[in-house]
């Protein structure tokens, strides 16, 4: 692997800013980056680190960063890791410590979740868990997805699938240190992880484009496209008590979020706010 191209994988945590970052990326294409939304293909060797990659959105001769961005990389990747054979990836211990730039979207973990079930119940078709989530108001949905994840096996929490529901994608810690064991155990080397706070990115979406920017290399960006927060799924339908049931989450994944907090490297005020012992 040439060390002069780098690789940026943006992992993020489902409607945690993945869509307008990555349309950011392509907007960005003057600056050679290759964005596609497959990160395990990119993070292991079976695609030659993207350079087979079948969804090319920038197209340049000689791309100088490759970067995916995927809305449920944190679980896929550390799949991807966990099936990888440290034969395979012996003596690219430099390559993913130099080169490398890991970027985590996260979101604060209620709203994220209620997003998430806003998404779910605009879509038309799809697996089970979307007529469920037209069936069930959000205050339902979330006592069946808190009483579901109960019942499970130790360890769900870091083996989150979307299209089983929402409240499992806010469970951050468990998501990120499920991954960067795998990542350790295929290398042998720690993950570059940095985090971009979804609340921080929608505050000032150009400061946080170009920090993600320039851990991967690339040049800052002057201006934004015209992409940015404009999908209808934002926010659900108006519903009694939202705020109690956004609460019953917060409570529920509290110790996820302090976990979550020392690896993050500090409190998130913008969340510290929403939490009801804080009111």
């Amino acid at each position: 692997m040439n060390q002069s191209v780098r690789l940026l994988a943006v992992l993020g945590f489902q409607k945690s800013g993945t869509t307008h970052l990555r349309n950011q990326l392509v907007n960005a294409c003057a600056a050679r980056t290759n964005v596609n939304e497959g990160c395990p293909a990119l993070l292991t060797p079976h695609a030659s680190f993207g350079r087979c990659s079948r969804f090319h959105n920038c197209t340049p001769a000689a791309a100088a960063a490759y970067a995916c961005v995927d809305p449920g990389g944190v679980y896929s990747s550390a799949d991807a890791f966990e099936h990888v054979d440290y034969d395979q990836l012996r003596g690219m211990g430099p390559f993913y410590t130099t080169s490398l730039a890991i970027v985590m979207l996260v979101r604060e973990p209620a709203d994220r979740a209620y997003a998430a079930y806003s998404m779910l119940r605009s879509w038309r078709m799809g697996p089970p868990i979307v007529g469920i989530s037209k069936r069930l108001n959000f205050s339902s949905f979330v006592a069946r997805d808190i009483d579901r994840i109960r019942t499970m096996r130790a360890g769900i929490l870091g083996r989150c699938d979307w299209r089983q529901g929402v409240v499992c994608y806010s469970a951050y810690a468990s998501g990120i240190l499920r991954f960067r064991n795998a990542f350790i155990g295929a290398t042998g080397v720690e993950p570059p992880i940095h985090y971009s706070v979804f609340e921080r990115m929608r505050k000032d979406p150009l400061a946080q484009l170009n920090a993600v920017l320039e851990l991967a290399g690339l040049p800052r960006q002057r201006n934004l496209s015209k992409t940015a927060f404009r999908r209808a799924t934002e926010y659900g339908p108006p519903e009694k008590d939202l705020n109690t049931t956004l609460n019953r989450i917060r409570q529920f994944l509290a110790r996820e979020t302090e976990r979550f907090y020392v690896l993050f490297g500090g409190r998130i005020p913008e969340w510290d706010a929403h939490q009801p012992w804080t009111q």
